[in-house]
């Protein structure tokens, strides 16, 4: 009899543990769904006390833990899931997302093809496939996947942005364009695909219909700061400059810290030659974001066009501090030194342009005029005496002969640097070759 009851203790206790680990296990996985990732963690690590070999608990943890940023602990854990249980397809998925996260991606795709070989029914696990092969630049086997998982699940709305997002890497925009329209008549109250459309028939030069599809995306959505934006960039293009700053100032409404916002708004202020306004605009986008390279080059080009040149050399300087490599910002440059008559300025920052685009027709013409100005007697060389130095004679002679020399190159390469340009299709350049 006394064995009998100390069996049945036995099997209470143990009964009495399985409702605990029941009770954390699923006030865990609602923490969960409420992103309380903490709490989560801690009703979860209480479940595996009373119930050590569930692998589901285990893969739920570690769930928690990738988002609190805490990816190796997470792999740990999802080992130990799978070494409890070495057929579940859903911890190899969640190993794959952790290495994803960690930008590991060929360990991702490791664990998401083990857990495609467990399940091959399953579409968010070629889903994640995908995402991993975009991030590779696998564009073709990523497109594959992104097929795969919407021909398993229809309604896979995320599985057609991202089949999207993958055929605009491989700059098959067309494709990109006809996924997201294809999408759009399956998903026609989904906001995340109108934008994309928009966004790829911009990419098109297509911006009349950027401008409808970012139109429809707010009408579905109108707190998103980031369509307004676009929507403005897409009036801007057409011309449509009030309408585009309405949208630009709605954007800035939801979010007064977007820097792109208050850049965009100043260069739609700066195309309708409100100075003024433009200035405001790019300063408040360099408050915000200092090293926002395109702001001070925006910045330069409006006080260039208000014949402000040395605040023009200051803001174009600051634009190259932070963007290093962008032709545009060289060009602006040697613009401000032509027009401050340092022809031979000029033509250094004009040539550094064409060291980042060895196409840029416009820097090779703007050296070709300058390059014939000092042929023609324009900021010469200073004479050696001039420097206050004390030199002889032949000193004198050589340093003229240098000087001569140089306004003679000057010459030659004006003609070869006219040449290129025409050749790289500058209309003027094109022109002048034609008058000669």
């Amino acid at each position: 009899m006394k064995k009998s009851i100390l069996s049945l203790c036995v099997f209470l206790s143990a009964l009495t543990l399985l409702h605990a680990a029941d009770d954390n296990f699923t006030k865990g996985k609602e923490l969960l769904k409420k992103r309380k990732f903490i709490e989560a963690e801690n009703a979860l690590r209480k479940a595996i006390e009373s119930q050590p070999n569930s692998a589901e608990i285990y893969n739920e943890l570690a769930i928690t833990l990738g988002n609190q940023g805490k990816f190796d602990e997470e792999q740990k854990v999802l080992s130990k899931a799978l070494e409890l249980n070495p057929s579940y397809a859903e911890a190899y998925s969640n190993l794959g997302n952790s290495f994803s996260s960690q930008k590991k991606y060929k360990e991702a795709l490791e664990n998401y093809d083990k857990a495609i070989s467990l399940k091959p029914e399953n579409a968010v696990f070629y889903y994640n496939r995908g995402n991993a092969l975009t991030a590779l630049n696998n564009f073709t086997e990523s497109i594959a996947a992104f097929v795969k998982a919407i021909e398993l699940d229809p309604k896979f709305e995320q599985a057609y942005l991202n089949m999207g997002y993958s055929f605009t890497s491989a700059g098959k925009f067309d494709d990109a364009l006809r996924t997201y329209t294809a999408a759009i008549e399956k998903f026609p109250s989904s906001a995340e695909l109108l934008r994309a459309a928009g966004n790829a028939a911009m990419i098109k030069a297509e911006y009349a219909q950027a401008e409808q599809y970012y139109a429809q995306s707010i009408q579905k959505d109108s707190l998103y700061a980031d369509a307004w934006n676009n929507l403005g960039l897409a009036r801007q293009t057409l011309h449509f400059y009030g309408e585009a700053i309405s949208a630009f100032q709605k954007a800035l409404r939801l979010d007064k810290k977007f820097t792109q916002a208050w850049n965009n708004l100043g260069t739609t202020y700066l195309a309708k030659r409100m100075y003024d306004s433009a200035r405001i605009c790019f300063v408040e986008a360099i408050k915000i974001t200092p090293n926002f390279a395109k702001a001070h080059y925006n910045l330069s080009i409006l006080y260039t066009e208000n014949a402000d040149l040395d605040n023009a050399l200051k803001a174009i300087t600051n634009a190259g501090n932070y963007d290093t490599k962008n032709p545009a910002i060289w060009y602006q440059t040697g613009i401000i030194y032509s027009r401050k008559g340092q022809i031979r300025n000029a033509i250094s920052f004009f040539e550094k342009a064409t060291q980042y685009d060895s196409t840029y027709s416009d820097a090779y013409y703007a050296m070709a005029i300058l390059a014939r100005r000092i042929a023609n007697g324009e900021d010469p060389i200073p004479p050696i005496e001039s420097q206050n130095l004390a030199v002889s004679e032949e000193k004198k002679q050589q340093h003229k002969q240098f000087r001569d020399d140089f306004v003679k190159g000057m010459g030659i390469v004006s003609a070869q640097w006219m040449e290129k340009a025409a050749r790289l299709g500058n209309a003027n350049a094109k022109k002048e070759m034609g008058e000669q």
